[in-house]
């Protein structure tokens, strides 16, 4: 990462806006940031801080300027790794709510890649920028800061530590806990959650112990089985379905045979009146068609009837027209006579009255403009006079301002503030602040720590109550195991002697049968007859009979002396050897019961001893003392025998894998609180040496200032301050306000000159309207003045006019109209009497039609047909009727005689059709429950498979964790102690040796390098003295700085390994002001042959004899009196 440009404003001593040209100060290689204590130099590795990772490296929260609500940074950087790319990211702070006692929040933030023309957002949110910079970079904020700023006390430390503390330091710096306790506690964990595992797949096979390859391979019989009687059961139901068939259709035969059989009867009785019916209906439709003709009679008679009423009404109307008309022609000839006397006298009068409209007018415009110019003339006087008061008035506020200004200027100068004591105390304000804050962090960790104590006494608490409650179930499950071993040894004993008892048995039985066969084929045979066992045929009695083997064999049966007896015998000895197998077969079932508990016993008691292994230790004693565990059933009272007895293996099971559970969490929450208080309380004590340095720190500025608040000292003084400003900004306004008065006085001055000459205008020209007024009265009509309204005698006349012309208009209009109404009307009656003449021919000629119809329709010529006439609606009602009735009975009787001839024999009781119906119900209920059955074994067969399935991946899994917890006992005895993270420290520490040794040759010129010594400390190997070695407490003080800034350098490096992009500069932030000239020539020298064009190296410090030795300086001038904080300049030696 190459910084190119840094922008910031309103953080620490920089109140206006600053930037820095990283591009112009690296390019030398080696620059330096100078100025006084306080100034700000350190402020700009907090801007670049602040803009990548928006936090402080010193965790200050109110970092922004005093007087100021809001910050600004923006960074500008590039990133070579294959090719170069350009970021800009920028931030806003902000006090919330604008309280500067709040903490300063991340208000805006955004982060773009600006390689390319147009700028690429990546990320517009504070904690996305944060996190798309982490990933850039590929360091966090802490490794940032221990990359870029190189303090080189604190690395002259690390080079004298011992290997415990530069262990200590390593792990720190490196992280490399994760190699040591945190490893351990993963394995350990592992291993627990392993155990846990195991025991939980002990359980969960358990719970398929009934499940086998026989058990499935039965449930497939089963269901084969039931397959094949399905079928035959189908079979039978289509056969009943069948022959329930054939009887339902001759069942639905005869039901639908007898309603149509009564339809047809009941049709042939309503024949006779349908017949009637259809002769009214042909009746009806002889009288629809002469009908038409009688209705065109009946309408030419009215149509003549009509017409003679219209005739006599029109010859009335014509007879009126002609009296109006002639009395319109007299009315006409008088008003034209009117007309011709009067109209020049009114045409003359007309005229005249224009001239006087035009004359008056004139003189009313003059009148108007006179009084006009009268008013204005007023207004002018009366704002001449306010115009003279105001610049009276402006005089006199001029002089009072002028007082007020000077009144002001004496108060401001007796309370300005001095800017050495107001920076003194606004740096003393910061102290306090930043006391309480820390004060508060502290109080909050301390009640955070003491929490954090409560909940671990809690957890131990809570682990204890495991431990015990596991310790019980321990010793009862050791009882129990102690009673199910005796008891298994007690089951081996009876099982023996009952194998004993039944082979016995069955050899007496034996014998008993080969005896009694022998005896009984001898006594059967005679002299002379071939024995089937030795061919002979002189048989001597050479046993005894079999009633004597009897009564030997069984001393309770010695009176028998038949073969009954010999039976019954037999009979008792194989009963009593049938009921020796049942025993021995409930006894082996016993003792295969109790193997199983006692192994499930046992893995309770494994998964005990891994938790507990305390546990443990303490059975394989008690195991030693008593190996064959009759001593242990002696230890246990009877009142306990009896309870474990009835313990229940499932129940125990259960409840260990629930308290196992527990017990893991349990264990691994207090060892992680555990671990979290006492790192907390670590840092409680840090924060408390570093509140007791503060406090110290603020103690000597309160006396340097002669305050024991400075807050309060400096609200006063700011409030000083802006009382000052105040009265600043009230002297500028006043000022501004005089100005503006005598502005405003000056315009009303010439305002004033330009009415006065308005005003002598005016008057001029009222003169002159009065003289034309004057001339044009004297050209008004004889008898009229300029008052009169010339205008309404004017419409008086033309009124008069119009009258006479309207007049004689409206009567020839209305007689022209009359006359040709009188024309109309003449001709509207002879055409009234030609339509009354034709009417009167049409209803002749249409009576005779009608009774030539009449004659023809069969009617008399002077029939009367309205009783006969039938509507239209009601003959096409009749019509449907009669057709619908004509094709149902048709259909009807054609429907009878196919059921009649399809019917012919055929016969089915209500009872054989229930029958069947009931047969065929019964197959498919039967057929339905053997579907039923059918899909309940399928379930089951399907469910026997999948806890097959399970099961058997169930112990694979179980397979595979045994061999797991195997490899993790192997890694928890591998890692124990810390030799893994020493080794990984002392690799680390010999890469950083190589590394620190190549730049230590470099800068000394090949005189010295760096070596690790067995005992892995630091040794120098002096090449000016034949290569000799030597301690590294031997070195002077400036060899120890050029030593120390090597390991720095080469310790910073491996830092950066764990980040993506490299940094191409860093900061070395020393004391120099400590060391001598000679050495300060050795510090120099060995930083000038550090530069290159990949790495840039920043000095910061006050001291100036460097600065002559830096080739680019920058210059951070402090705040002076203006109260624009530090600023910075750039310069060249």
């Amino acid at each position: 990462m190459r910084p190119l440009k840094l922008t910031l404003r309103g953080i620490n001593s920089y109140r206006k806006e600053q930037t820095i040209d990283f591009e112009t100060l690296t390019s030398a290689g080696l620059f330096g940031i100078f100025g006084p204590t306080g100034s700000g130099k350190s402020s700009i590795l907090d801007a670049i801080t602040l803009a990548l990772y928006a936090r402080l490296p010193r965790s200050t929260k109110n970092f922004i300027t005093i007087n100021e609500e809001t910050a600004a940074v923006s960074f500008l950087f590039s990133i070579t790794t294959t090719e170069t790319h350009i970021y800009r990211v920028e931030r806003a702070f902000r006090y919330h709510k604008g309280n500067a006692g709040s903490t300063v929040r991340n208000t805006g933030a955004s982060l773009a890649d600006m390689t390319e023309d147009q700028p690429r957002i990546l990320a517009d949110r504070p904690t996305e920028v944060t996190q798309e910079c982490i990933r850039l970079l590929g360091l966090n904020s802490d490794d940032f800061m221990r990359t870029v700023v190189l303090p080189q006390g604190q690395f002259s430390e690390f080079l004298k530590l011992k290997n415990a503390e530069r262990r200590s330091m390593l792990q720190r710096i490196f992280h490399l806990e994760q190699y040591g306790m945190d490893l351990t506690q993963k394995i350990s964990s592992a291993r627990q959650k392993q155990e846990l595992l195991l025991s939980n797949l002990d359980g969960q096979v358990q719970m398929f112990e009934n499940i086998s390859r026989e058990t499935l391979q039965e449930l497939k019989e089963k269901y084969a089985a039931l397959i094949k009687s399905m079928k035959k059961t189908t079979e039978k139901k289509e056969e009943a379905a069948r022959a329930f068939q054939e009887a339902d259709a001759v069942r639905s035969l005869l039901i639908e045979y007898e309603p149509v059989r009564k339809k047809y009867e009941e049709a042939l009785q309503k024949m006779p009146a349908m017949d009637e019916k259809e002769q009214r209906l042909n009746l009806g439709k002889r009288a629809a068609q002469v009908r038409p003709f009688a209705a065109q009679a009946e309408k030419s008679k009215q149509d003549a009837e009509d017409a003679q009423r219209t005739l006599s009404q029109v010859q009335r109307e014509l007879q009126t027209l002609l009296s109006s008309c002639r009395q319109l022609q007299e009315e006409k000839e008088a008003a034209a006579e009117a007309y011709a006397l009067h109209l020049p006298t009114l045409l003359q009068q007309e005229q005249n009255f224009l001239h006087a409209i035009e004359q008056s007018q004139s003189i009313h415009t003059w009148m108007n403009r006179q009084k006009e110019t009268e008013e204005q003339l007023l207004d002018m006087q009366k704002k001449l006079s306010v115009l003279n008061q105001k610049e009276d008035e402006f005089r006199r506020e001029e002089n009072r301002l002028q007082e007020t200004i000077l009144s002001k200027e004496q108060k401001a100068a007796k309370i300005k503030p001095s800017r050495e004591e107001l920076h003194g105390l606004e740096q003393g304000h910061i102290l306090e602040e930043s006391y309480r804050e820390k004060r508060g962090l502290y109080e909050e960790a301390r009640q955070e720590t003491q929490e954090l104590r409560r909940l671990l006494e809690a957890e131990q608490s809570e682990l204890s109550c495991l431990t015990g409650q596991l310790t019980s179930i321990h010793d009862t499950a050791r009882r129990y195991l102690t009673i199910q071993q005796e008891q298994l040894a007690e089951l081996s004993v009876q099982l023996a002697a009952f194998t004993k008892a039944k082979v016995s048995v069955q050899k007496d039985t034996e014998e008993l049968q080969n005896r009694h066969m022998a005896l009984t084929l001898r006594s059967r045979l005679k002299d002379g007859d071939i024995c089937p066992v030795c061919g002979g045929i002189h048989h001597k009695d050479h046993g005894m009979h079999p009633d004597k083997v009897i009564a030997e064999s069984s001393p309770d049966t010695a009176e028998l002396s038949d073969d009954a007896s010999v039976l019954l015998q037999l009979q008792h000895l194989q009963s009593k050897a049938e009921e020796l197998t049942r025993q021995e077969k409930e006894l082996e079932d016993s003792r295969r019961k109790t193997e199983e508990q006692i192994s499930s016993a046992s893995r309770n008691l494994e998964t005990i001893h891994h938790l507990l292994p305390e546990l443990s230790a303490a059975f394989d004693t008690d195991n030693s003392a008593s190996p064959s565990g009759t001593d242990d059933r002696s230890a246990v009272d009877s009142a306990e025998i009896p309870a474990a007895g009835n313990f229940d293996a499932d129940t125990l099971r259960l409840e260990l894998q629930n308290l196992s559970t527990q017990f893991l969490a349990c264990r691994e929450r207090f060892m992680q609180r555990k671990e979290q208080y006492d790192r907390l309380l670590k840092q409680n004590r840090e924060q408390y040496s570093r509140l007791q340095q503060s406090g110290q720190e603020i103690l000597a500025l309160r006396k340097q200032w002669n305050t024991e608040n400075f807050t309060e000292t400096l609200e006063a003084k700011q409030a000083a301050e802006k009382n000052y400003d105040s009265l600043q900004e009230e002297l500028h306004f006043l000022r501004q306000q005089m100005e503006s008065s005598r502005k405003d006085r000056e315009a009303l001055t010439a305002e004033s000159q330009a009415l006065s000459g308005q005003i002598t205008a005016a008057r001029n020209n009222i003169t002159h309207f009065r003289t034309l007024i004057g001339e044009a009265e004297q050209k008004l009509p004889g008898g009229y003045s300029s008052q009169t309204d010339f205008s309404v005698l004017l419409e008086e006349t033309k009124t008069q006019r119009e009258l006479l012309e309207r007049k004689k208009d409206t009567l020839e209009k209305k007689y022209q109209e009359n006359a040709q109404a009188l024309q109309s009307k003449r001709e509207e009656a002879s055409a009234a009497e030609n339509q009354w003449k034709l009417c009167r021919k049409n209803q002749k000629e249409a009576e005779a039609t009608l009774r030539k119809q009449l004659t023809l329709a069969g009617f008399s010529p002077d029939a009367v047909l309205e009783d006969i006439y039938l509507s239209e609606e009601t003959l096409t009602s009749m019509e449907t009727e009669i057709s619908k009735f004509r094709e149902t009975f048709a259909k009807t009787k054609e429907r009878l005689a196919y059921l009649e001839e399809k019917k012919q024999n055929q016969n089915i009781s209500e009872e054989e059709w229930k029958k069947r119906k009931n047969d065929m119900e019964q197959a498919s209920l039967l057929l339905e429950q053997q579907q039923k059955e059918e899909a309940v074994l399928s379930n089951e067969t399907a469910d026997c498979e999948q806890k097959l399935r399970q099961k058997n991946k169930l112990l694979q899994q179980q397979k595979e964790a045994l061999h797991r917890r195997g490899l993790i006992r192997q890694l928890e005895q591998l890692f124990k102690g810390n030799s893994f993270i020493e080794y990984v420290a002392e690799s680390r520490l010999r890469y950083i040796a190589a590394e620190a040794s190549v730049i230590l040759s470099s800068i000394s010129n090949g005189n010295y390098e760096l070596e690790i010594n067995e005992n892995t400390e630091f040794i120098i190997r002096d090449n000016k003295n034949g290569g000799s070695l030597r301690p590294c407490d031997t070195l002077s003080g400036g060899e120890t700085f050029i030593t120390s800034l090597s390991l720095a350098l080469a310790l910073s490096s491996v830092i950066q390994l764990n980040g993506t992009a490299p940094l191409e500069l860093f900061f070395l932030d020393e004391g120099f002001g400590n060391l001598d000239d000679d050495l300060l020539d050795v510090v120099m020298t060995s930083l000038e042959r550090l530069q290159n064009t990949r790495r840039s190296i920043g000095i910061i410090t006050h001291v100036e004899a460097i600065q002559a030795r830096v080739p680019v300086k920058l210059i951070v001038i402090p705040s002076d009196d203006s109260q624009n904080g530090s600023h910075i300049q750039m310069e060249y030696s």
